[in-house]
């Protein structure tokens, strides 16, 4: 009971970075010493004792170990955070951007890589730096 209590409390940002190292963990095919052995470089036992810089370096090596992330876009369809995420797709695709471009705007604001990792707060405040950097560069905003 007390651990389901914990999990609210928990930001959805770091449940959705928690699960994330562990889909990593699975897709590139990790056994347990093998896992230990990775969290031992960042010296802590667990990947719940990284904050969330912590975590976003251990994505960053899991990646350059190979892993690929296989986000499924329809099952986020119709939540507010699918949402956001197609309006900055919107914004990207007008101003003839990258996805990569918005992760640099997420890594400049709150030092977390992906758009796809930030809260809905977060997102938001994604979204109008990239309207404000249309008005800049005269993109066909509406």
């Amino acid at each position: 009971m007390a651990k389901k209590a914990y999990q609210k409390a928990m930001p959805e940002r770091r449940r959705r970075l928690l699960a994330a190292v562990h889909i990593a963990k699975k897709q590139l095919g990790m056994d347990d010493d093998t896992y230990r052995a990775v969290l031992g470089s960042f010296h802590v036992g667990s990947s719940a004792e990284l904050n969330d810089a912590g975590l976003m370096e251990l994505m960053r090596h899991f990646e350059r170990c190979g892993y690929v992330s296989k986000i499924k876009p329809k099952a986020l369809k119709g939540s507010m955070h699918h949402r956001q995420l197609s309006k900055i797709g919107a914004l990207l695709t007008v101003g003839k951007k990258a996805w990569s471009y918005a992760d640099s705007i997420a890594k400049r604001m709150y030092k977390i890589d992906k758009v796809e990792w930030l809260d809905g707060e977060q997102v938001q405040s994604v979204i109008v730096a990239l309207i404000k950097q249309g008005k800049r560069e005269g993109w066909a905003l509406r």
